[in-house]
């Protein structure tokens, strides 16, 4: 049977949470077939992430023109999966060709479009909206990364439950990697923000303003997985008075951000929305102690092993922070309890079961 993959969304390196599922995904695929069971489908750019793991046929339309590489995908694309003769088609990009030769599923991470935090123009909302309806209607099959993704797209894309099936991503490895020591000095407070508005920075930086206003230590923010807003990030910082306490990472591998999950005394997460929370199961495994919005998914991957607050609320975010900060033996039972949730996910379990359904898609349960 062959399998290909969708990735004609992705622009190498500014995929965020969608890129790293992929990537992993497709990796513990390729795994557990026959070689030369995968073919990938990218865009002009090319699939980096998955070099040596599959074949890449690249359109010739990059991922950054959006309604070219829509048009594209919807029009052109399915010829192409013709000519390559695939059995089921899995589009990772939250949307798939409404008319393709073969089945095909679509992994639908999130319904971000459909909420008040979405950040889209009304014409890019309008079009996102129009897409995400019609893929849940011509997919055979629809896959999510959490149950509370899942309640919202049989909710508002009006789509039976069976037609949707939970799969959800991992941490990689090096996240469980053998404990760096903290450097010597300050500790740090390690938050995920970016000016996105649903990753909610404004919530982010007041919350840490009362916290700073309070604290005698002066402990320093952090910021990661920014997606490439780092100087709006830190334009807000100055405006705030915060600029020589705040600093971002900008974009580094996942070696130097396990390490700086490591060194972190606690890590935020203020999101208002998402539909898993990958770095909140990263900072698990790494072993920081984990606050976390409760917002959408995140109560479902933290799982009763995080600090929950609700990311409206700066002064109880920074309440939280000087709790975990000021009491030992709450960092070390966070940490412990975190560590084994992380262990709960695993990219093997996950991709096994995305095989299975495939199979039994193409109408290929052997």
């Amino acid at each position: 049977m062959r399998i290909g993959i969708n990735a004609i969304f992705l622009a190498p390196g500014k995929g965020g949470g969608m890129e790293r599922y992929l990537s992993n995904m497709v990796r513990a695929m390729a795994e557990q077939v026959p070689r030369g069971s995968l073919v990938a489908f990218g865009s002009r750019e090319g699939l980096p992430c998955l070099e040596g793991i599959a074949p890449v046929v690249a359109s010739p339309v990059p991922a950054s023109q959006r309604w070219a590489r829509i048009l594209w995908e919807q029009v052109v694309f399915p010829k192409v999966a013709r000519e390559w003769k695939c059995d089921v088609m899995i589009s990772f990009g939250n949307v798939c060709p409404v008319r393709l030769p073969c089945p095909s599923l679509v992994v639908m991470h999130d319904l971000i479009p459909y909420t008040p935090a979405h950040g889209f123009s009304p014409l890019e909302k309008m079009t996102a909206k129009f897409l995400f309806r019609m893929t849940a209607l011509a997919a055979d099959g629809v896959v999510t990364v959490s149950g509370f993704s899942k309640g919202q797209i049989v909710q508002i894309l009006e789509i039976p439950g069976n037609k949707v099936s939970v799969i959800p991503g991992a941490c990689d490895p090096v996240f469980f990697q053998q404990r760096q020591k903290k450097e010597n000095g300050k500790p740090i407070i390690l938050a995920g923000a970016s000016a996105l508005p649903h990753k909610n920075l404004e919530g982010l930086l007041r919350a840490y303003q009362i916290f700073a206003n309070h604290e005698r230590k002066n402990t320093p923010l952090v910021i990661t997985h920014t997606h490439g807003t780092d100087k709006e990030i830190m334009d807000r910082a100055h405006q705030m008075g915060l600029g020589g306490r705040v600093t971002t990472t900008g974009r580094i591998s996942d070696q130097e951000l396990a390490f700086l999950y490591q060194r972190a005394a606690v890590f935020v997460c203020p999101s208002v929305y998402e539909g898993f929370g990958l770095p909140v199961l990263e900072a698990m495994a790494s072993g920081a102690p984990v606050i976390s919005s409760q917002a959408a998914s995140l109560p479902e991957v933290a799982g009763g092993s995080a600090l929950l607050v609700d990311p409206r609320n700066p002064a109880q975010i920074a309440g939280a922070m000087g709790l975990v900060l000021e009491d030992q033996d709450l960092r070390r039972k966070l940490s412990a309890m975190g560590t084994e949730r992380a262990k709960e996910f695993s990219w093997e379990k996950s991709a096994a079961a995305l095989l299975a359904l495939a199979r039994k898609t193409a109408g290929d349960d052997q």
